[in-house]
């Protein structure tokens, strides 16, 4: 899965890292990432807007003064289940229950040649999920109609 267009937010109050992590991912794949500094700009500029549907994952520090990584997650949670990776230096171990809670990855910041690698597998479960619900879904009317009389004889007898 190479070459791939990826649409990213990038957030971290160092710049430099959100550069570090489009200049990473356009290596393996074309990235289209937006950088925010600021975790507030994020859900004023793109969640709360409706625009987040517009991306295709976020990659987020945990560290960022006014409001850290799991509090931007939970905010995101209540309006999308676009992917988040949480890559950041703080230890796993210390945010492992906001990461479960908000449903996310986690990358140590230290390990740049995996973000691809990561980005491309929460892409291909979204896609093969997303694939799976539309199959089942196509399969719903049909499901429902032979089945519906099958029941409502039970019920009846």
């Amino acid at each position: 899965m190479t070459n791939q267009d990826v649409s990213v937010i990038a957030v971290d109050d160092n710049e430099a890292f959100t550069k570090l992590v489009e200049a990473f991912l356009n290596q393996d794949m074309e990235a289209d990432v937006e950088h925010y500094e600021d975790p507030e700009n994020v859900l004023s500029e793109v969640v709360e807007d409706g625009s987040i549907s517009d991306y295709d994952v976020v990659v987020s520090d945990w560290n960022m003064g006014r409001m850290n990584g799991g509090e931007l997650g939970q905010k995101i949670r209540e309006y999308s289940d676009i992917p988040i990776i949480y890559f950041t230096s703080e230890s796993e171990s210390d945010i492992d229950e906001v990461i479960a809670d908000v449903g996310a990855q986690y990358l140590d910041k230290d390990d740049y040649g995996s973000l691809t690698g990561e980005v491309q597998d929460l892409l291909r479960e979204r896609r093969d999920s997303n694939e799976a619900v539309e199959g089942y879904a196509g399969n719903w009317d049909t499901t429902v109609t032979e089945t519906e009389s099958d029941d409502l004889e039970a019920y009846v007898d």
